[in-house]
């Protein structure tokens, strides 16, 4: 869900008073089926006037009938916040007085993210300063918590909210789960560059000989860890070892497959290397049974 202020002044009697009138609603938009961004225009379009048509609704009382969870550090019905600021900000004018704009630096946040836009012109005026790249069209504020963003990620953020607008100018017939949100050179990045992990191995060893090999330059490092257990290279390797030999003890050798019933994060990874060590393919379905489900197969077996 989103939170979207509304100046809440529809009624011309009450458009020259002084005073904040300013109300939230609480906006929430059906995403299924993947439709294309024109349709999906229309259902935000129906939820906005069905908020609006009740925009007089204070919200202190939605929450009093809602009965939320509430919790002190979020909001009890929404976090993030998004405002369209479409009444026009002229310069102020008075008479026999020089104005000009102080920059205000907001040090907290009451959501963990908001994003305002403005209908931007060239006398256009804001609170937050003169600092704008452009003159004309959008332009845009973000305010968020510092405690789970940092400037970085909100500036990637934006740039991806960027690229979403142009791809949905650029095709507003695509479906929404369609829609690029990475530029180019993200995906480049992303896709090529990050996912280059090609590596000369050495043709005349096997995958646990390379293994034994690593665990041996880190016999004392942390290997697997899940939840609070930890095992070492030179654990996981014992482990490994022992689960061989006692394959190869049972007869078990190369070709064929063997399956295997695991209890912990360990016992995978252990039983992958031990069953290379033996020569044995081990299969790539798994299947997670309970110790109850266990019981009971057995049971059937022995009867």
């Amino acid at each position: 869900m989103v939170g979207s202020p509304i100046a809440n002044r529809n009624q011309s009697e009450i458009e020259a008073l002084i005073g904040f009138f300013v109300n939230t609603l609480v906006l929430r938009t059906d995403c299924s089926g993947n439709p294309t961004f024109r349709d999906f225009l229309g259902r935000v379009r129906e939820v906005t006037l069905g908020a609006y048509a009740h925009q007089d609704l204070p919200f202190e009382k939605l929450v009093e009938e809602l009965h939320p969870e509430r919790s002190l550090n979020r909001h009890p019905l929404f976090q993030v916040v998004f405002g369209l600021q479409n009444v026009p900000l002229d310069e102020l004018e008075l008479p026999g007085l020089k104005l000009s704009s102080f920059p205000l630096e907001t040090q907290t946040t009451r959501f963990d993210f908001e994003l305002y836009l403005w209908e931007a012109s060239d006398n256009f005026r804001s609170r937050y300063g003169e600092q704008w790249e452009d003159s004309e069209g959008l332009r845009g504020l973000a305010v968020y918590n510092t405690d789970l963003f940092d400037e970085v990620t909100i500036a990637r953020m934006l740039r991806h909210f960027k690229t979403l607008l142009e791809s949905i100018v650029a095709n507003p017939e695509q479906g929404i789960a369609n829609l690029p949100l990475l530029s180019e050179d993200e995906v480049n990045q992303l896709f090529r560059e990050w996912n280059d992990t090609r590596t000369d191995y050495p043709q005349n060893k096997c995958i646990h000989q390379l293994f034994e090999e690593r665990a041996l330059q880190h016999l004392e490092d942390v290997a697997l860890t899940f939840d609070s257990q930890h095992l070492t290279y030179r654990e996981l390797n014992s482990r490994s070892n022992q689960l061989a030999r006692y394959l190869q003890k049972l007869g078990v050798g190369d070709r064929g497959f063997s399956g295997a019933l695991c209890r912990a994060i360990d016992q995978p990874n252990c039983r992958n290397v031990g069953y290379t060590e033996s020569g044995r393919s081990l299969p790539t379905v798994r299947s997670e049974l309970s110790a109850r489900s266990a019981k009971l197969d057995a049971g059937r077996c022995s009867s």
